[in-house]
C-alpha cells in the first residue's frame, strides 16, 4: 500500500470514529460572517477591499461530553482591489479574490446554565484562495492554496431541544501569500445549529 492510500485510510478512520464513541450528540449548523482580512492588501495598491461578508457550514459531532469534533466549509467572501498595470503603470487593473477553507477543529463546551454555554475550538484551515487579475494584456491567475491555524470562541444559546443559537470570533493565521496578499483572517459571526441528540431542558 502507498503513502498516499495509508494517508487517505487514516484520513477517512479519523472521520469514523467519533461516530462509534459513547455520545450519540451530532448537530449542523449555518453561519453568516463578517470578516476582515488584516493587511490583505499591497502597498502599491490604489484601492483594496480589506472587509468581505461570507458563510458556513458545519458538522459537530460530541466525542466525549464536553468535548467534539467539528468539520467546516468555509466561504470568507470577495475581495477586490486595483493596482497599477503591470505593463504600464499609468493604466489600472482590476483584481478579485474569493476565499476558500475547509476547517477540521477540537472543541470543548463550557456550559453555565442548561441553556448558555461558551464554545471554544482549536483547528486547522486547508484554504484556496482564487484571485483574478485584469491586466492589459489579459486575464492572469494568481491562486492559492496552504494550511493554517485557527482558533474561536462563541456564546451558545439554546432555543428549543434541538435548536441553538451562536455568536463568536474566529481567529485564522497567515491566509494566502505574497502573490495574493497574505493575510490574518478575522471573522465575527452568527450562526443557527440543529442538534440531533437529546437536551433535557426543563
Amino acid at each position: 500500500m502507498n503513502k498516499h492510500k495509508v494517508y487517505l485510510c487514516s484520513f477517512l478512520t479519523l472521520l469514523a470514529w467519533p461516530c462509534f464513541a459513547a455520545s450519540e450528540d451530532k448537530s449542523v449548523g449555518l453561519r453568516l460572517s463578517y470578516n476582515y482580512a488584516q493587511s490583505g492588501c499591497q502597498s502599491n495598491n490604489l484601492s483594496c477591499d480589506e472587509e468581505s461578508l461570507g458563510g458556513s457550514t458545519y458538522f459537530r459531532h460530541d466525542i466525549f461530553q464536553p468535548y467534539f469534533y467539528q468539520i467546516s466549509f468555509d466561504y470568507f467572501g470577495q475581495y477586490n482591489a486595483t493596482y497599477p498595470a503591470l505593463s504600464d503603470p499609468s493604466q489600472k487593473a482590476k483584481y478579485s479574490g474569493h476565499v476558500f477553507g475547509l476547517g477540521l477543529s477540537t472543541g470543548r463546551v463550557f456550559s453555565f446554565t442548561e441553556r448558555q454555554s461558551i464554545v471554544a475550538q482549536l483547528g486547522i484551515l486547508p484554504w484556496y484562495v482564487d484571485v483574478k487579475g485584469h491586466e492589459l494584456e489579459g486575464d492572469v491567475d494568481n491562486d492559492n492554496k496552504g494550511v493554517s491555524p485557527f482558533a474561536s470562541l462563541a456564546y451558545q444559546h439554546t432555543i428549543t431541544k434541538h435548536t441553538y443559537l451562536e455568536a463568536g470570533y474566529q481567529y485564522t493565521y497567515g491566509v494566502g501569500a505574497d502573490s495574493t496578499g497574505g493575510t490574518n483572517l478575522h471573522q465575527a459571526f452568527f450562526g443557527l445549529g440543529y442538534r440531533f441528540g437529546n437536551h433535557n431542558l426543563k
